[in-house]
């Protein structure tokens, strides 16, 4: 009986132990997350991380009016301060946009300019050839941007002059973070995410040709609907 004990609470030890190294496994890389807001008033803010489906973390950001007035964002900044050293001649992806607006963009973090970020995502890979990642799963009130600044993510959004009521808590876009080996599957894993979040529970089939909006509205949209959309705006058009 005492041995059947022992040997039931070394194993359950083991299990704890390789579920600890397995969470620590996801969490080491992100050494600390500051949320900072521009505003003509203190708005309070707290973020939590939690792990979803895909081995994916999501990160939560609240903002919160706690005073007796209306304020006026200006600005959301949050930090993500990685737990890796970087250098010069490490790869880093920013992904593009609908329409083309912005391309995919790949470079080294040292030839990066101002125009190196993403309203989507963007992926670091590390000497030991992980990846890590940071991307936006909602655009509801604010448009992230994903950018990496003296090595660190940071997120940013302009308030647009989005206003905080009095006693007022309202939720920053949600963000997920990950740390994997395998790019491709990360990014099919992302658009899984992206889909939950949003409450898509049957997804199109992909057909990759070219770049994927153009390829979609051409296989949606008909001649009819297209006429039909011109005589509308012939109309509306001033004489």
């Amino acid at each position: 009986m005492t041995k059947k004990i022992k040997k039931t609470v070394t194993t359950l030890s083991i299990v704890f132990l390789n579920v600890l190294m397995s969470f620590a496994g996801t969490t080491q890389q992100w050494k600390e997350i500051k949320v900072d807001v521009r505003a003509n008033g203190t708005v309070s803010t707290s973020n939590s991380l939690k792990e979803i489906e895909n081995g994916f973390q999501q990160l939560s950001i609240t903002l919160s009016n706690k005073g007796n007035k209306s304020i006026t964002i200006e600005r959301i900044s949050i930090n993500i301060l990685l737990d890796a050293h970087l250098s010069d001649n490490l790869d880093m992806v920013y992904g593009g946009s609908c329409m083309g607006r912005t391309p995919l963009l790949k470079q080294k973090i040292g030839s990066q300019t101002n125009r190196s970020s993403s309203n989507m995502y963007e992926m670091l890979r590390l000497s030991d050839g992980q990846y890590l990642f940071a991307g936006a799963t909602s655009w509801r009130i604010f448009m992230p941007n994903f950018t990496l600044k003296q090595g660190v993510f940071e997120v940013w959004s302009d308030g647009e002059g989005k206003q905080l009521k009095p006693g007022q808590t309202i939720q920053y876009e949600q963000i997920v973070l990950r740390r994997a080996n395998n790019w491709l599957e990360l990014l099919d894993q992302f658009g899984t995410a992206i889909a939950a979040e949003n409450k898509i529970t049957k997804l199109k089939p992909a057909d990759f040709k070219g770049w994927a909006t153009w390829d979609y509205y051409g296989r949606v949209f008909t001649p009819k609907d297209i006429y039909g959309n011109m005589d509308q705006l012939n109309q509306l058009a001033p004489r």
